[in-house]
């Protein structure tokens, strides 16, 4: 190993391997209960930080050098932050809908991701690339190697833990196919129960950071080739409009287009608008109206509804 001072590896090591961790301890403490029911309970939500100990040891053990894991290290260390920033204000990990945001939409909504302050983060994150770049030289030029032969054991474990999640397809279930009382955040008990408590095997892995990032990219891809057919399937779909048989050539003609979910807070009275649109709810003593709530994804289906109210802590 070149003569170096060995703070540099410390800080290499530092920025590479346990930063990243970051989003996963943020995730593991926004779902950590009162108290867990059990030990299986208590591992459940520790889930992301085991995930990403597993992933790094077995990327060491695969490369065998640790310049080799340079080219998935670095890349972590640089999107830690905004996975960090996401998992905090959200606290859910970043996925596809994310990525469908960022996509569909201009830079002004892009950056009311981060607030008023996102020129702050924008300099954070270049200080974090450079400190990143910086690192991944010092990690370079030491050059760790693994030849004990527990790096053989670790391959070996994590290839059945590979082979189990290639064998393990279980998706995802709808909100409206879960057990009763089973929200994305709710436990059957009504306690905070964590995001990934009842996915397959697979699909924890895209629950993590940064490994679950190739998963979560794929679902993206995904997501636009369904929206791309959805598309072309409306563009040639015909609805069906005749002239009515008594109608002349120069008889007025009325189509009424009607688009679901148009709804908007700044016109119900619930709100604060002025006019009275919405009196039944308006005479209720009953209701508990959020006036600042944000959500994490990107529709207003049943799936973001459930996911919205576990966010805001009700079930």
């Amino acid at each position: 190993m070149p003569n170096q001072p060995p703070w540099r590896a410390v800080i290499a090591v530092l920025v590479l391997a346990v930063w990243p961790v970051a989003p996963s301890v943020v995730q593991a403490w926004a779902s950590w209960p009162a108290s867990p029911a059990d030990v299986h309970d208590a591992l459940d939500h520790l889930y992301p930080l085991t995930a990403y100990a597993a992933g790094l040891t077995l990327l060491l053990a695969l490369s065998g050098r640790s310049r080799h894991a340079l080219w998935l290290l670095v890349p972590a260390a640089v999107l830690a932050l905004p996975e960090l920033f996401y998992v905090a204000a959200y606290g859910l990990p970043s996925g596809a809908h994310v990525f469908g945001i960022l996509a569909e939409t201009d830079t002004s909504e892009t950056l009311a991701f981060v607030g008023p302050w996102w020129p702050w983060a924008l300099v954070a994150w270049l200080a974090l690339v450079a400190v990143a770049a910086w690192s991944a030289r010092q990690w370079w030029r030491a050059d760790w190697r693994w030849r004990h032969r527990s790096r053989y054991w670790v391959l070996a474990a994590g290839a059945a833990l590979l082979t189990g999640a290639a064998l393990d397809h279980q998706p995802r279930p709808p909100p409206g196919e879960r057990p009763a009382g089973q929200g994305l955040n709710t436990a059957p008990d009504g306690a905070w129960a964590p995001y990934w408590a009842d996915l397959g095997l697979a699909s924890r892995v895209e629950a993590t950071f940064p490994w679950g990032l190739p998963w979560r990219l794929r679902s993206f891809a995904d997501e636009r080739a369904a929206l791309h057919r959805h598309r072309y399937a409306a563009g040639s779909h015909d609805f069906g409009v005749r002239p009515l048989p008594d109608a002349g050539p120069t008889a007025r003609e009325v189509h009424v287009l009607v688009i679901g979910e148009s709804s908007r807070p700044d016109r119900w009275r619930l709100y604060g608008a002025e006019r009275p649109t919405t009196p039944g709810l308006s005479d209720r003593g009953d209701l508990i109206v959020f006036g600042n709530a944000v959500s994490a994804a990107a529709a207003t289906d049943r799936k973001s509804t459930r996911l919205n109210s576990s966010h805001l802590g009700i079930s």
